[in-house]
């Protein structure tokens, strides 16, 4: 008897533990806090899902955004009385490597937000010419409010409804880097700052490039999103140490893809009562 428990049970969970200890990827929700020692904010389930009205009828994935959603508001430092026209906080999304879903969680998170607030999402990718949120790739952005090619009223998108408004990236210009490390982009936040209650920004991946570390001195909290099941451990704890030495605002970590662990019951030894 102990032989078989030892041969069908203790020696397969310890194969399985070493296995999941030596891997180079992150795949369950207890191995941020672990692996990386940092605080945790949450986890979106794996949903089959493909765009974002799905994504937020999935009764799970909507119920771990509305935990996510509450942790990021209890957070929020409380408004000061002696400030007659408070300002709005900027959350940023950002990722390892793309693909890991930081682009859904930014625009799902917004929407649930502009439920109760006023919110802009701004796409702040100026290397990839794509659709977001319904606008086509050429639409003016934010590259045209930063380059002075367009006024605020023509690259600010009000979508009712969705309850939110919408800053695509625009034109994708040649020196992308140059207009995000501008003071006229920060002069652009503080404006927006004083219409919105929240303002969500959606950067590249820090693999492709390093766009996320200029504006994160511009945001107050920074989203990052890890892919169960993906990605390069050692690569990710890189990119969160540049983050450090940057020393920009607080941190918090979202695993993005989660599954729950299926426990099939042990058949009973047939001598058991």
């Amino acid at each position: 008897m102990v032989f078989g428990y030892l041969g069908t049970v203790a020696v397969p969970a310890l194969v399985l533990a070493a296995r999941f200890q030596w891997s180079g990827s992150l795949d369950f929700p207890a191995d941020v806090p672990a692996r990386l020692a940092r605080p945790f904010a949450g986890s979106l389930p794996l949903t089959p899902a493909v765009n974002i009205p799905e994504f937020l009828a999935d009764r799970p994935f909507a119920q771990a955004l509305a935990e996510l959603r509450t942790r990021l508001q209890l957070r929020r430092p409380a408004p000061d009385p002696l400030v007659q026209f408070p300002r709005g906080r900027v959350l940023l999304t950002c990722s390892t490597a793309p693909g890991e879903g930081k682009s859904t969680l930014a625009a799902s998170l917004a929407l649930t937000l502009g439920r109760s607030e006023r919110v802009l999402l701004i796409n702040a990718d100026l290397r990839t010419s794509q659709e977001f949120m319904g606008l086509p790739a050429r639409a003016p952005g934010l590259s045209h409010l930063i380059a002075g090619a367009a006024q605020l009223r023509d690259c600010v998108h009000a979508r009712p409804e969705l309850g939110i408004d919408v800053i695509p990236a625009g034109v994708l210009p040649p020196n992308p880097q140059e207009l995000l490390a501008g003071k006229r982009l920060r002069r652009v936040l503080e404006m927006l700052q004083r219409r919105y209650d929240t303002l969500i920004i959606d950067t590249p991946a820090l693999a492709q490039c390093s766009d996320a570390m200029l504006l994160g001195p511009l945001s107050d909290d920074i989203l990052y999103v890890l892919a169960a099941g993906s990605g390069d451990l050692e690569q990710t704890r890189s990119q969160l140490h540049k983050l450090d030495m940057a020393d920009l605002g607080p941190i918090h970590l979202v695993m993005n893809r989660t599954q729950p662990i299926a426990l099939s019951p042990l058949p009973l030894w047939k001598g058991a009562a």
